[in-house]
């Protein structure tokens, strides 16, 4: 998984992509790839799940289990 924190010190934003089981191990290891600061805050992005075989975005054919040629996820 990819989580992201944004420094406290200087607002840049640093990702850590690991597996869930090393997240906790991994985070306390964490500094800002940019100033080495370890004031770090997570960044919560909108997850939104899609089941298996859906489309790629609200303006796909229902039908299409890919990104259709309008898709932006296409490009």
């Amino acid at each position: 998984m990819r989580y992201e924190y944004q420094c406290l010190e200087c607002g840049v934003v640093t990702e850590l992509e690991c597996s869930i089981y090393e997240k906790d191990e991994r985070e306390r290891e964490l500094s800002c790839f940019s100033c080495g600061s370890k004031s770090l805050r997570r960044i919560f992005g909108a997850f939104i799940p899609r089941p298996r075989g859906t489309s790629a975005c609200s303006s796909c054919p229902s039908s299409s289990t890919s990104a259709c040629s309008s898709c932006p996820l296409s490009r």
